[in-house]
Formats: structure tokens, sequence, C-alpha cells
């Protein structure tokens, strides 16, 4: 039986907590479930109580350790010593990937509970409302699932009818397009937009996320390829109409202007209900992320950007890809929001590595650049017509698309 558990998140917790030593005593035993990475936090505990230091650890104390105490051999893998200690997420990832180990363990140790009592349910040897109490004090984090019956269902769909109450819709950012779309983006939706390198992708994103956090949704951006800061940037350019630059030259009256401008709309970002990650590109890790969100905040909208960036596991790349793209229209089916992600496209116009991603997506837009302007093509549209495109100037300094005419 395979239990629960996460390889990436406990690899990352054990560069955090080499990084920050004194996290060390919050962490409980069972946390780790490979038996590699439970070695490595048994030996970066002996190495704080033997030593208590206050700065970090590296790999070079680590490899010490394990070579002194001769379980170097045990370990194995004397090269993702170097990666897993060469790299600290930081404090601020800690409650997070805590939260992801500890619901595992959790799991694993209802499952050991369970299985604990199956022998004695087959011999009837302990009552059954002790059995059932038992199963109720490991069940923690199990969490129930809601059997929906057509009748229901089709009684909320004449509700709707009848109310006649307006359709919500999630903006791309650009109005002739949201036309095409016969308003935009609906819940349990999945729009990818598709172009060549350095044709958009992340504009768009960005410009539909915007969008989205103007209008009080709850948004979780996922930047694979920039930095978060440099997102920050962008979605505050595209909200003062200003490009945001470096060492400005602050004598003029144009400069001081774009300044404040940019100051204000910064500080209302600052205040929407926007979620912003560059540093989770697992896409177990997102997923859990966005769970997470959803659960204690609310979660309307999943960005994630972009689908070739995200690891997963499968056979090949092919397949992993097409787990990545269903794993995503899943999310926004059983969560009730919209996913918005993008996807490279080959030169001869199809999307790279996997057709599911054009099989799971809603909505698919491309973008191409023609002799003198860029379009964006509906390629794919499940609630309307399909084949029609938007001209619009790509605006890379002001983070967004402007519609031509």
């Amino acid at each position: 039986m395979n239990l629960p558990n996460n390889n990436t998140a406990e690899q990352a917790m054990l560069g955090i907590l080499a990084g920050t030593p004194a996290l060390l005593e919050e962490i409980e035993d069972g946390l780790f479930f490979h038996p590699v990475n439970d070695l490595l936090f048994r030996t970066l505990k002996e190495l704080v109580h033997k030593k208590a230091p206050h700065d970090s650890l590296n790999h070079t104390h680590i490899r010490a350790e394990l070579e002194a105490n001769g379980q170097m051999q045990d370990y194995g893998n004397l090269s993702m010593v170097f990666e897993i200690f060469g790299t600290n997420l930081g404090k601020a990832s800690y409650p997070y990937y805590y939260q992801v180990l500890a619901e595992a363990a959790a799991y694993r140790r209802f499952i050991v509970s369970a299985q604990s009592l199956v022998p004695q349910a087959e011999r009837m040897t302990l009552p059954l409302s002790d059995i059932m109490a038992e199963l109720d004090a490991a069940a923690t984090v199990v969490e129930t699932i809601n059997l929906p019956q057509i009748k229901n269902q089709v009684m909320m769909l004449l509700d709707e009818m009848e109310r006649n109450t307006p359709h919500e819709y999630f903006s791309t950012g650009l109005d002739p397009l949201d036309r095409i779309l016969g308003g935009g983006l609906q819940r349990k939706e999945m729009l990818v937009v598709a172009a060549p390198t350095s044709r958009g992708k992340s504009l768009l994103l960005g410009q539909a996320t915007v969008a989205a956090i103007i209008k009080g949704k709850k948004t979780a951006f996922f930047t694979l390829e920039m930095p978060a800061l440099d997102v920050i940037k962008r979605f505050a350019s595209n909200m003062s109409g200003y490009s945001i630059r470096a060492n400005c030259d602050m004598t003029t009256e144009r400069t001081r202007r774009e300044m404040e401008a940019q100051v204000k709309q910064i500080s209302i970002l600052s205040g929407l209900p926007l979620y912003i990650f560059d540093n989770l590109p697992d896409l177990d890790c997102i997923m859990r992320t966005a769970k997470l969100i959803k659960r204690k905040h609310g979660l309307d909208l999943l960005v994630v950007d972009y689908i070739q960036r995200v690891e997963a596991e499968g056979t090949n790349r092919e397949q992993a890809v097409s787990t990545i793209a269903r794993t995503l229209k899943n999310f926004a089916l059983v969560n009730d929001c919209c996913v918005m992600t993008a996807s490279q496209m080959n030169d001869d116009g199809q999307v790279r590595e996997s057709r599911a991603i054009g099989h799971e997506a809603d909505i698919l837009l491309g973008i191409s650049d023609k002799v003198r302007d860029t379009i964006i093509t509906v390629g794919k549209n499940r609630r309307g017509e399909s084949g029609k495109y938007i001209n619009v100037t790509r605006r890379g300094d002001l983070g967004r698309f402007e519609c031509d005419g």
C-alpha cells in the first residue's frame, strides 16, 4: 500500500530547517516519510544538539556528521545533499510546507490506525462502537464527499432560470475578446493561452488577473518564470498606465506624476485579494497550496504561468503534461472556481508536449504576430464560436495588451 507522502515537500522542509535550525524544536517525529529524508532530519537535530548553532547549517556540516556516524552509505546519494541543503526557500515558506507534511502524516496515522483495527473487527473481539470511536479520533483531516443527486441539480438549474440573474464572468481584461467569449470565463472552466516564446502569454494572464482582483475575486497566482516582485511591477504598471522604471529622474513634473500614480496603484494592489507564489514548481505543491487557500480564505481564480514549467510525475513528459492539464481542469470543477494557464506553442501552431492541453481547455486562445500587428484568436470555445480573433498591440512596458481601433 502506498501511504500518503510528498518527497518534494520533505526535501524543501529540510532546506528550510537547515537555514533556520531554531525551527527544529517545532518539528515532531513522524513528519518525514522517506527514510533518507528522516535520516537527514535526525542528523540536523543531532548537529543542533551538539553545537547549538544560531546560524544556518550547510551541506558540509551534514556530510561531516553523516560520515562521522558511518551513515553516508545509508544515505547513498551525496549529490542530493548539495541539492537539498544548497537551496533554502526561507523561513516564510515554513508554514506552507509544514501544513503539507502534517496533513500527509495525519493521513498515514489514520490508515495505520484503521489497519490495526481490522483483525479485531474480523474476530469481533472489540465492540463496534469502540472501533468507530477510534476511527473518528484518528480521522482528524479526512474530508467528506457529498454525493449530488440529479434532482437537486435540476432544481438548482430551474431556480437559476427563474431568478434570471446575470451570469458571473471573469474578464480577460480585453472587452472585445470578452464579447466573443460571451462575457468571459465562467466558474468551473479552464482557459489556456497558447503562443510561441515571448509572444505575451504571461502578459495576458496578468491582464486577466488584474481584471479579476479589481472586482474582488480571490486569486492565487503561481509564477514559474518571473520573480514575484516582477509580477507585482507588471500588475502595477497595468493599473497605473505607466511603466515602472528604476533610477528615474525625479526632477521633471511628468516623472513625479507617473511616480505618484504608481505608488497609488501599488498601495491599492497591496489590499487586493491576491496571493503570488514564485517558488512552487511542483504540481502537487501547487494543488495543496491552492486547496489550503480555498479552505481558509476562499478562491475564485487560480492562475498557473505556465504548464511547461510545472513539474509532475509521469513515465514521459507527454504523460506528465497530460496529468498537469487534467489536474488543473479537475480543480476548477471540484472547487467551483476558474483556472487560467498558458502553454508554449510549436512552430506549426500546436500546443507543445501534449494534445491533452487543448482537450482539457474550455477556452483556448492563441497569440500570434502578423506583419504589422498581433492577433489573439479563439481557437476553442465550448460555449460559443471559435475561429474569431481581435487585433491588439502588445504593451510589455504597461503589462497589458491594448485593442487596436
